[in-house]
């Protein structure tokens, strides 16, 4: 892994975002205290994708692997969209995306890549 990789990994661990590893990628995961989580789906050093969602509390459906109500999302190598969503404002600063944008299929990640049994919600983070 490049340095570039690892400085993206740990300034993911820095700011507190939990990992998970999945059998295809590696995805990272910060709840904030209001309705918003940031996810990073990261499959390889060059193909990586970060978002921003926003996140109803009683949605039991919410899947970060198939996220609806993106707010903000990029795809890139591994180093620039963690760069990209760590420079995002918090959500309740003035300049920080809230409106949801189509959700592009790059989003999605296929059913095999997902764990069969979670015995934690996204959501509690």
């Amino acid at each position: 892994m490049s340095g570039a990789s690892d400085d993206a990994l740990k300034a993911l661990t820095a700011r507190r975002f939990r990992p998970i590893q999945l059998p295809e990628l590696m995805m990272f995961t910060f709840g904030h205290d209001e309705p918003f989580i940031d996810v990073v789906l990261a499959r390889s050093e060059d193909d990586a994708t970060a978002y921003r969602s926003r996140v109803d509390e009683n949605d039991v459906r919410f899947d970060a692997l198939a996220p609806g109500n993106v707010v903000w999302w990029r795809n890139g190598d591994l180093p620039a969209v963690v760069d990209e969503l760590l420079d995002l404002p918090r959500p309740d600063e003035p300049r920080a995306p809230r409106l949801v944008v189509p959700t592009p299929s790059s989003l999605w990640v296929p059913p095999s890549t997902r764990p069969v049994n979670r015995e934690r919600s996204f959501l509690e983070i």
